[in-house]
């Protein structure tokens, strides 16, 4: 329920988008937004080097507040929320999209103490102590090394 697929698995399998739904909070469009798997990684490891040390064990505002694409469809920035299950469908939500489009910050305390509990870390504590677990758990869990 809560791990994704490794990066070397993801390459073996020749799978460089990663797609998720999303819906525009201004003309309520639906539709899949899709993320370049190693443009995204690379974002991200670039991200967590520069700022780890910094975070100090919380989340930084960018991952707390994500920035979002803007709609396709009525052009409004930002406004693009990822669409996530209901609290009893959380083996449903697709990890590793929100991880490379760094939305994170859209789910639940619920949902990030679930992911928490069913990858073996510490599931107590705010929500940014138990977003910046979740990132780095899920990076971890896409790059091992």
């Amino acid at each position: 329920m809560a791990t994704v697929h490794s990066l070397e698995y993801l390459r073996s399998k020749n799978i460089t988008k990663i797609g998720g739904e999303v819906q525009c909070r201004r003309c309520n469009a639906r539709y899949i937004h899709e993320f370049d798997l190693e443009e995204k990684f690379n974002e991200i490891a670039e991200y967590i080097h520069e700022h780890k040390e910094r975070m100090d064990g919380r989340a930084s505002k960018p991952w707390l507040v994500p920035d979002c694409p803007t709609c396709n469809y009525c052009g409004t920035p930002d406004c693009m929320r990822p669409v996530l299950p209901l609290a009893d469908q959380i083996e449903e939500i697709n990890w590793l999209f929100l991880l490379l489009g760094q939305i994170l910050g859209f789910c639940t305390l619920c949902q990030l103490k679930c992911f928490c509990q069913h990858s073996g870390n510490n599931s107590t504590g705010p929500k940014e102590r138990l977003l910046y677990v979740t990132y780095l758990a899920l990076f971890k869990q896409l790059d091992p090394m």
